[in-house]
């Protein structure tokens, strides 16, 4: 058999991404007509002729449905990279990273913890029903971790404070390493992966220095978790 053309991947990219959207939104709030008139489009003719398969899309349409969609125009038109594009990694978690987190309103933050023995954290700040933007870190919430980890650690505890302290809705998660790792690299679509996640709630207990006087009467989020916030908070 002969390999896809150019323009049958492009359009298998586009409606895997599109199936992606639809499982989010629903149907009705991202039909071909509503995408269309959100890029600009003035019928939605052209994209459902795209969809399905009559004609090749033009790179500047979907750069347009990328940006809608947060998605990463490289991989969409040319399969470069993965389908959505994660921030560079921070080497402070303080201020700096605060002010990052903080610079544009958004409605939730979700924090992941991946659930091994290394505990690697991945931010997802969603900035509405559709937009994110995905934060990888070298943050470590574990006690298997060498002196600029716990400096990270320290960091981010504080970070976390201030976010609760209004900066919006903040929920936690633990996830097995392969969920993780595929919201960490922009592999999978991450407010659609975590739709469907159990949520954990050791975001709002590691920081608060109040959660030590509960600890021996809760069952650890993970092994070492009551030790990770008695060492972060110098008890």
């Amino acid at each position: 058999l002969p390999e896809p053309s150019v323009t049958e991947n492009t359009l298998v990219r586009l409606g895997w991404l599109y199936e992606q959207m639809t499982a989010l939104l629903g149907i009705k709030a991202f039909s071909p007509s509503v995408l269309a008139e959100a890029i600009g489009e003035e019928t939605a003719e052209r994209l459902e002729s795209i969809l399905a398969g009559k004609c090749a899309a033009p790179f500047k349409l979907l750069d347009a449905i990328a940006e809608y969609c947060s998605a990463d125009a490289a991989w969409l038109k040319h399969d470069q990279r993965h389908p959505f594009p994660t921030e560079q990694s921070f080497t402070n978690y303080g201020n700096a990273f605060y002010s990052e987190l903080s610079s544009e309103p958004f409605t939730t933050l979700h924090i992941v913890r991946a659930n091994n023995d290394e505990g690697k954290v991945v931010l997802v700040k969603q900035i509405n029903e559709r937009n994110f933007k995905i934060y990888p870190t070298t943050i470590h919430m574990s006690n298997k971790i060498g002196a600029t980890g716990e400096g990270h650690q320290h960091q981010f505890r504080e970070t976390c404070e201030k976010l609760y302290q209004g900066a919006g809705n903040i929920l936690g998660y633990i996830l097995e390493f392969d969920d993780f790792h595929d919201i960490e690299h922009g592999v999978c679509h991450p407010l659609l992966s975590l739709k469907s996640k159990n949520r954990s709630f050791w975001v709002s207990d590691w920081w608060d220095a109040e959660y030590l006087e509960r600890a021996g009467k809760m069952e650890e989020y993970w092994p070492g978790f009551n030790q990770l916030v008695k060492r972060v908070h110098g008890a």
